[in-house]
C-alpha cells in the first residue's frame, strides 16, 4: 500500500473513531422506543429560591409537557420549603416550567430529554433520573425606577475612527447624532463587505477619564429580569473592551461572555485630591457593530440612571 493511501486510510479511521465518540448510538431498546412514541412518566422536584437562596413559599408553578400531537399541563404551588413535585408524561420533547408569585419577577426554565447527546434511559416506563432535582431562582421586585432606556441600531459614521456615544440619549454625539456628552467612544474596523461576504468586523470600546469604565456581571438566565439590580462601586472598572462580529471569515458574535451583562460608570467628577465625587451608572446589554448594506451598524441596548451617584439599575 502506498504511503498516500495509508495516510488517507488513517484519516478515515480517525474520523470514524471521532464520530463514534461524538454521536450517541441509536437507541433501539423497547422501553426507549415506547417512550418517544407513546410517552413515559416523569417526576421532577423543583426547588424555588430567591436571590439569597431562601426558599419561596406559595410560588405558582405551571408545567407544559410537549407530547406527540399536543401538550399536557400541570399546575401546583411550592410548599414552605420552596419545593414543588411535578409529575407528568412526555415523549421526551420540550418541557417548560413557568414560575411566578406576586412581588417577584417571573422565571422560566426549559428542558428536553431528546437533547442531542443526552440519550436518557427509560426504566419501567419512567424517564430517568426518576425524581430529578432542578433549582430555579425567583427574583424579588425591589425598587424599580425610571431609567433612560435605549434599544437602537445606529449607522456607524465611518470605520477606523473613534466616535463618541451618549448613553443617556442612546445616540452618537453631535454632529453625528443628538448626543451631547461622550460617555464612551467606539471604533469599528470593517472590511466593507456585505454580511454574507464579510471576513472582518470588530468593535473597540473605550472609556476615558479617571474612575470611568465598566465590568461584567453574570445574568440570572431564567428570570424575566435577568440583569443586575444595581452597580457595584467597589469593583474594578475596566476601560477598554473589544468585540468581534466576524474574524477571519468566521461569525463569532462574541459581544459579551455568554449570559453576562456590562455595568458602566460614566460622567465622573473627581475632586482636586483625586476622590470620586459624582458619577452616573449604566447597564449595557449590547453595544456591538455588525456589517450592513454599505454601512456598519452599531446595536445599542442599555439603561441609564440619570440621577448622579444612584447605583440603581432596576428599570420600571
Amino acid at each position: 500500500m502506498k504511503a498516500r493511501e495509508v495516510v488517507i486510510l488513517m484519516l478515515v479511521v480517525g474520523l470514524m473513531g471521532a464520530s463514534a465518540h461524538s454521536f450517541p448510538p441509536k437507541r433501539t431498546d423497547k422501553g426507549y422506543v415506547d417512550a418517544i412514541s407513546k410517552g413515559a412518566d416523569t417526576w421532577i422536584e423543583l426547588s424555588v429560591v430567591d436571590d439569597e437562596g431562601v426558599p419561596v413559599e406559595g410560588a405558582e408553578v405551571k408545567a407544559i409537557f410537549s407530547f406527540r400531537g399536543g401538550f399536557r399541563h400541570v399546575q401546583c404551588e411550592t410548599g414552605s420549603d420552596g419545593n414543588a413535585s411535578i409529575h407528568g408524561k412526555t415523549t421526551g420533547d420540550e418541557i417548560v416550567f413557568m414560575i411566578g408569585k406576586h412581588g417577584y419577577y417571573g422565571s422560566q426554565i426549559k428542558t428536553s430529554y431528546l437533547r442531542f447527546g443526552e440519550n436518557r434511559p427509560v426504566e419501567d416506563g419512567k424517564w430517568q433520573p426518576w425524581g430529578e432535582s432542578r433549582k430555579v431562582i425567583l427574583r424579588k421586585i425591589k425598587n424599580p425606577v425610571g431609567l433612560r432606556q435605549s434599544d437602537l441600531s445606529l449607522m456607524v459614521p465611518d470605520t477606523n475612527a473613534w466616535f463618541g456615544v451618549d448613553l443617556e440619549c442612546g445616540d452618537w454625539v453631535k454632529p453625528h447624532g443628538k448626543g451631547v456628552v461622550v460617555d464612551c467612544e467606539v471604533r469599528v474596523t470593517w472590511d466593507g463587505c456585505s454580511p454574507y461576504r464579510c471576513k472582518l468586523c470588530k468593535t473597540d470600546i473605550r472609556f476615558t477619564g479617571p474612575f470611568s469604565g465598566a465590568y461584567d456581571v453574570k445574568n440570572v438566565e431564567e428570570s424575566n429580569m435577568p440583569f443586575p439590580y444595581e452597580a457595584q462601586t467597589n469593583v474594578v472598572y475596566c476601560q477598554i473592551f473589544e468585540y468581534y462580529d466576524r474574524k477571519d471569515g468566521r461569525k463569532l458574535r462574541e459581544s459579551l461572555r455568554p449570559n453576562f451583562s456590562r455595568v458602566a460608570r460614566v460622567r465622573c467628577v473627581v475632586s482636586e485630591s483625586g476622590e470620586l465625587l459624582k458619577a452616573n451608572y449604566c447597564g449595557l446589554r449590547c453595544i456591538e457593530a455588525s456589517p450592513g448594506d454599505g454601512k456598519a451598524i452599531l446595536g445599542l441596548t442599555s439603561v441609564f440612571n440619570p440621577t448622579p451617584n444612584d447605583t440603581n439599575l432596576e428599570a420600571k
